[in-house]
């Protein structure tokens, strides 16, 4: 039985309410606990208790748990998944619109699942290349697509 992300962000939320602490004061301590490479950041710990999406890492979790002083089971409930994927245990990417994963280093993974009109996805798109032409403007081949391959900045 999946995670249930409101009751998981309620007790989370819950739990930094009682220490005390801030999102980013949690998210520090939280690192202290991880695995090398593994990253955690104010931004996530606000997205978990916000309920907008679920660690991808049970190690997240069980950090998560430490500094806050409560079960790692108590967190997440009776649901708990039995690998070390939070995510699996969550709703398919497909019901998520727009997904925002803080990778390090000032970066992002970016994941939009939206049907839009299309010159709002072309500018999207225009973002995405970096480049900064005026809204609305076509494409330079006048065939609706952008040239080149996303993301080659």
């Amino acid at each position: 039985m999946p995670i249930d992300k409101d009751v998981f962000a309620d007790r989370l939320w819950s739990a930094i309410k009682r220490s005390g602490l801030t999102y980013k004061e949690t998210a520090r301590r939280a690192q202290e606990h991880l695995p090398p490479g593994a990253r955690i950041s104010d931004v996530s710990v606000w997205s978990y208790a916000k309920g907008r999406s679920l660690p991808r890492r049970m190690t997240h979790v069980e950090a998560l748990g430490k500094v806050l002083g409560i079960e790692t089971q108590e967190l997440i409930g009776d649901n708990a998944p039995e690998n070390d994927s939070v995510e699996s245990a969550a709703a398919p990417h497909s019901d998520r619109p727009v997904e925002i994963q803080d990778i390090g280093n000032g970066e992002v993974f970016l994941r939009v699942n939206q049907v839009l009109p299309w010159p709002v996805a072309v500018e999207v798109l225009r973002l995405i290349k970096g480049e900064h032409d005026a809204p609305g403007e076509a494409p330079d081949d006048g065939s609706g697509a952008l040239a080149g391959p996303i993301g080659d900045h």
